[in-house]
């Protein structure tokens, strides 16, 4: 069996299960490599230390030992007998007493000159001279002592004593003993050692630190990496990062980062969901229709099928909002849209479309039998009752029905066909089914006739302001004028009550606001001032669905600008119908133009259920009452008893109130003595141009 040592896999046998701080690895770290260095510093010195005595001990033995030999050589040229010679190994010994030299003669030099004494024993008892006598140089450790004999190689001097002596024989031995602690080691040999000894220890560091910070710091990092890259790249957050580190910080930045990208995906999803779905009833939504839209008449054309579109708008869904307020309609929208869902087939494809009204797919399914399914959805949903916060509420709704490739063969000429079919169901008296057929162009026609006198209108420039006084109750003066839209028509005028509704449907609305806007603050800008209170009235304008969108304020801003008129002067009227459904649309523009100065008035105030509530979220300057209880203040006590409650509330609040339809002396009377500011109607004067 193979052993291989993996120190990833050792690592974490190490910490499974634990988790530890930063701060504390550093600490681990470092420890752990002051521990590693001195124990490869103990094995390094050791190992230096057998190297040195061995090298510097042989080095200084054989210095020693040739100056010995130089010493005795030249005594014995000089014709020294044995006793000098023993003489001079014993001053020797004496001068330095912590080491032993002794001299041993060769055979050759034995057979010349004899023995010394007490040698042959010595020699014979000790096989280490005898080696050396053969020419071995010996270097030996004992413990604390170095011994070392260098064997005395003859060469040609030595020719002249010895005439048995040739060169390369062994003319005899030294043997040296001295301790290893007088050992002297070289300044080159420290600093080379120093610098080997620094290296080893830094690549120790190094090595410890790359190791133990790529396993426990950059290899989760790069997870993270991995896990972005594959979450920018590829869109897909269902990534996550593993939880492979064991530093605690690392481990914590780990889990939190994977919980957010948990709530991230969660509202992704969620976001997702809301692109094509429409929160309030769930079904889909009109950009998520159209889509579904096309796609089937891309199919229905490779497959030669034909389909139905059916076109649903509730009839009196305004009424129920003014009576039972936003939240009971929108109860109301979710029961119809769960009628509609429950009641076709799972093929069919249901769409909210627009606030009260709905839309319905039918694949496959040609007109005759999609009129048998509006049927159907029609009766429905004029006899269930359906449920609100105060009780029950009835409705009705009127369908369009349009068939591919019979009424079109393209999306708009679908759609522009359903729209034709609910604008004749809504003609001929509303809670009907209504085909296109060919009876009905004239329908189709008088609508396109409209769209085309509209649009000819706003092209033409025909779209003008009018003014109608805004007076001020008490003492009769004009306090600002409401703005009115018109079209002329050669010598007459057509007011806005006339073309409001087809605009709103056909979508010119808020082309004719904006005109409108623009001429009124362009005359408003050059005119002087209009009344003898000595300040310019301020202008009422009407908004519609402009006034929810984002870049509303922007234009808004720059037509004011640009006129040099003051925003004080500028009231926007928006009715608390509309409100609700995009409050936080609303919420945001109506913030953004009170900063800037402009007013608020909340108008048709009171026939709404929940009309006090938008006081408490809305920052209004005025509330506009709606006419139906102004016009017949004269002959009915509830209306001014209702006028009253409204105006002695808002005044409290600090808002203004404006009564609409004033038409005689007798509602003035009655208005000027409940304390209503403000005054609009015939009363007071008509619209006019000027």
């Amino acid at each position: 069996m193979q052993l291989v040592f993996d120190n990833r896999g050792a690592l974490e046998l190490l910490f499974r299960g634990r988790r530890i701080s930063f701060t504390r690895l550093i600490i681990y770290l470092a420890g752990g490599t002051a521990i590693i260095s001195l124990f490869l510093i103990f094995i390094v010195l050791r190992a230096v230390k057998e190297r040195s005595i061995e090298e510097m001990g042989r080095y200084e033995a054989r210095q020693m030992s040739r100056l010995v030999f130089e010493a005795l050589y030249s005594g014995m040229v000089k014709g020294w007998n044995k006793r000098d010679i023993t003489d001079t190994i014993e001053r020797l010994n004496r001068v330095r007493p912590d080491m032993m030299v002794r001299v041993y003669r060769g055979f050759p030099v034995i057979e010349q000159f004899g023995e010394m004494p007490g040698e042959r024993e010595v020699r014979e008892a000790d096989g280490s001279i005898m080696r050396g006598l053969k020419g071995e140089e010996l270097f030996m450790r004992m413990r604390e002592d170095i011994r070392y004999i260098y064997p005395v190689i003859a060469d040609r001097r030595c020719g002249a004593c010895h005439r048995d002596l040739s060169e390369g024989m062994t003319a005899g031995v030294i043997d040296i003993a001295y301790p290893i602690r007088n050992l002297k080691v070289s300044l080159e040999y420290l600093i080379r050692f120093g610098i080997i000894l620094f290296s080893v220890y830094i690549a120790t560091v190094f090595l410890l630190f790359y190791i133990l910070l790529r396993r426990f710091v950059i290899r989760p990092v790069l997870d993270f990496v991995v896990v972005i890259k594959e979450i920018t790249t590829l869109q897909d957050l269902n990534k996550r990062v593993p939880a492979t580190s064991y530093i605690s910080e690392i481990h914590a930045l780990t889990h939190h980062f994977n919980k957010l990208l948990d709530t991230v995906s969660e509202y992704y999803q969620r976001l997702e969901e809301l692109s094509y779905r429409d929160p309030l009833t769930g079904l889909y939504n009109r950009r998520k229709f159209e889509e579904f839209l096309e796609y089937e008449v891309y199919r229905s054309k490779r497959y030669s099928h034909h389909f139905s579109i059916v076109m649903v708008d509730l009839d009196n869904f305004k009424n129920i909002n003014d009576t039972f307020g936003h939240p009971g309609g929108d109860m109301v929208l979710k029961e119809i849209a769960s009628l509609i869902e429950q009641n076709i087939r799972y093929s069919d494809i249901a769409a909210r479309v627009g606030g009260d009204e709905f839309a319905v797919i039918l694949p496959e399914t040609e007109i005759r039998n999609g009129m048998v399914v509006a049927e159907k959805l029609r009766r429905l949903i004029s006899e269930t009752p359906l449920s609100v916060v105060s009780g029950n509420v009835m409705a009705h709704a009127s369908f369009g029905i349009a068939e591919f490739p019979l009424n079109g063969e393209a999306v708009n000429e679908l759609l522009t066909a359903c729209d034709v079919a609910l604008y004749r169901a809504k003609h001929l008296g509303r809670n009907k089914v209504v085909m296109i057929e060919a009876e009905d162009r004239e329908v189709a026609m008088d609508m396109a006739s409209k769209g085309d006198f509209l649009k000819r209108a706003i092209e033409e420039g025909r779209v003008e302001p009018v003014f109608q006084p805004v007076v001020e109750i008490a003492t009769g003066k004009v306090y600002g004028f409401d703005v009115l839209a018109t079209i002329v028509d050669g010598d007459k005028r057509i007011h806005a009550k006339q073309f409001i509704l087809p605009a709103e449907e056909l979508g010119y609305l808020d082309r004719i606001d904006e005109i409108v806007l623009e001429k009124a603050l362009s005359l408003y800008g050059k005119a002087e001032a209009l009344s003898g209170t000595g300040r310019r009235p301020g202008l009422f304008f009407h908004s519609g669905r402009r006034l929810f969108r984002k870049d509303f304020p922007d234009e808004v801003i720059r037509v004011i600008e640009a006129r040099g008129i003051s925003p004080a002067s500028v009231v926007f009227q928006m009715d608390e119908g509309s409100v609700l459904p995009r409050l936080n649309d609303f919420m945001e523009v109506l913030e953004r133009l009170r900063r800037f100065g402009i007013g608020f008035a909340l108008k048709n105030f009171g026939t709404g259920f929940s009309s006090f509530m938008y006081l408490k979220y809305l920052d209004v300057d005025y509330v506009r009452l709606d006419g139906s209880f102004v016009r017949n203040m004269d002959m009915d006590e509830r209306n001014r008893l209702i006028v009253n409650h409204i105006h002695q509330m808002v005044t409290r609040l600090g808002i203004k109130t404006i009564a609409p339809q004033v038409e005689d002396e007798e509602v003035h009377s009655i208005l000027k003595g409940l304390g209503i500011d403000y005054g609009i109607g015939y009363y007071y004067g008509a619209p006019t141009t000027v």
